[in-house]
């Protein structure tokens, strides 16, 4: 019985061991997305170049216009092992600046940060597959993108006699291929031979339903995640809610929970469908998805100025630590009744209020639960209701002073 029980973990170490080693073989070699973990993307390109736009993931692959195969980047140290995006920390940003051309341009920069000289090989590597993945299925289906023939002429590769092509700001030092039956191995394919007509290296079809439907990859939603997305949809209602309701401090925390569930955090942006298991594989919807990303703007509009009625309230949202760093307030901000501006400015007793446009009247809602200040207006005094003020008709500066900020004390003198 021992030395059976001693067989068999043997057995199951070493089923184990076979199981990662697959693991790291197929991890280094397709992409995130072919291997049960969800990838994130951004749309790049240039305005009204829907034609000419593509998406980038957050691993670094750039897929060349809607639908078409991408291209994935690799590097080869000096000591003959490639690195891909498996093999390291990444890290997404925004970058400014705008292509001068009707083109989708990519840009791949290699930096040695080390003090030693070294000599890399920077390695773009065409795959027959989307950045989109394969559990997209709404107006492009992800997953596969055949790549049926390759010609190669002084400047450009040509993929599938289609239009698409790809030119490099520097002619290439080798151009190799490989046919499917070649393997997805990156190494086999940088030591293939170079050729100028390079044919057949294609992926097959998707697997589908009996209905004919692409076969997503994942599993279904649960109600928590179900509840999670619903509660996105409905951010603007109910932080709008929150802030009419006098709960300014519930509102911003709504905001800074759902910033949390921008991925990749770096390009500051939404899907339409978010899980608490950021790698969990499943149909996202749109993204970026606009609708999101203009509730979240209009959400952080409220927090300065919101309708309500026939009146404009304004400050609901506004942090008390925000009034104590720097001017706060907004310029041509649109609203029912035309344009909004204001702004408040702290000084050495309390904040100057400058109401410049506005086409309704302006009630004013002080934020936090420190002591009003006092509204002077031509020398008098204006009443709080709450911690509510209406203000005079636009345009119009008031001084408000705190009571709290301490003053010095003038000695008479005999």
């Amino acid at each position: 019985m021992a030395t059976a029980q001693r067989h068999a973990g043997r057995a199951g170490r070493s089923q184990r061991c076979t199981w990662r080693w697959a693991w790291r073989w197929a991890w280094r070699r397709t992409a995130r997305a072919m291997l049960g973990q969800q990838n994130y993307w951004t749309l790049i390109g240039v305005d009204a170049g829907g034609q000419r736009s593509g998406l980038i993931s957050g691993d670094g692959a750039l897929e060349l216009g809607r639908g078409g195969p991408s291209v994935e980047p690799a590097v080869r140290l000096a000591d003959g092992r490639l690195t891909t995006w498996a093999d390291v920390a990444l890290q997404q940003s925004l970058a400014d600046g705008s292509a001068a051309n009707p083109q989708l341009l990519s840009r791949y920069r290699l930096r040695n940060l080390g003090a030693t000289q070294q000599t890399f090989i920077l390695a773009l590597a065409l795959r027959p597959w989307q950045v989109n993945p394969p559990q997209q299925f709404l107006s492009t289906p992800g997953g596969a993108s055949a790549v049926t023939d390759l010609r190669r002429d002084a400047a450009r590769l040509h993929i599938n006699r289609a239009g698409l092509s790809l030119q490099t700001s520097q002619l290439p030092q080798r151009v190799t291929a490989l046919p499917l039956d070649g393997g997805l191995s990156l190494t086999a394919l940088l030591q293939a031979p170079a050729g100028h007509t390079l044919l057949r290296p294609q992926l097959g079809a998707r697997r589908r339903d009996d209905g004919g439907r692409p076969l997503a990859h994942g599993r279904g939603g649960g109600g928590a995640r179900v509840r999670r997305l619903v509660c996105r949809l409905c951010l603007r209602v109910r932080q709008g809610a929150l802030l009419r309701l006098g709960q300014p401090e519930r509102a911003h925390a709504m905001l800074d929970f759902f910033f949390q569930d921008q991925r990749p955090a770096g390009w500051l942006q939404w899907a339409e469908v978010v899980l608490p298991d950021a790698r969990e594989p499943r149909f996202l919807g749109d993204m970026p998805h606009a609708w999101i990303s203009a509730d979240f703007i209009r959400s952080v509009l409220g927090i300065f100025a919101f309708e309500r009625g026939p009146e404009l309230l304004i400050g609901a949202g506004i942090k008390p630590s925000w009034l104590a760093a720097a001017p706060v307030g907004v310029r041509g901000l649109g609203t029912s009744f035309g344009p909004l501006d204001y702004r408040l400015t702290p000084n050495a007793t309390g904040w100057h209020l400058d109401l410049g446009r506005a086409g309704a009247p302006v009630v004013l809602r002080w934020p936090g639960s420190e002591a009003l200040p006092v509204v002077q207006f031509h020398s008098q005094t204006l009443s709080w209701v709450g911690r509510e003020l209406r203000l005079p008709p636009a345009p119009v500066a008031l001084q408000l002073i705190n009571k709290q900020v301490e003053r010095p004390h003038v000695l008479s003198q005999p």
